[in-house]
């Protein structure tokens, strides 16, 4: 038996697929869940551009070169913990 079929079957008898088919509301909430979750994703990296493109910054690069290095370090740390 191939791993996605034996993951098929063990998707079958977990007790998480007898609730999502008891309650039809679980579907549409993990969606709009995900949609939410990607529309913040999506916003966080435009407004990551727009600062980045000096279009929201008052005509000064907020994350000048040099300030770039700085925010590179401290996400490399931010990581690591």
């Amino acid at each position: 038996m191939s791993q996605v079929n034996a993951f098929s079957k063990w998707l079958t008898h977990i007790s998480l697929q007898g609730t999502v088919d008891h309650y039809v509301w679980i579907v549409p909430l993990c969606q709009s869940l995900h949609f939410i979750g990607l529309a913040l994703l999506m916003a966080g990296i435009g407004l990551f551009d727009l600062r980045r493109l000096v279009v929201s910054s008052g005509g000064r690069d907020v994350l000048a070169p040099h300030a770039s290095v700085y925010w590179q370090f401290v996400l490399i740390e931010a990581v690591r913990v």
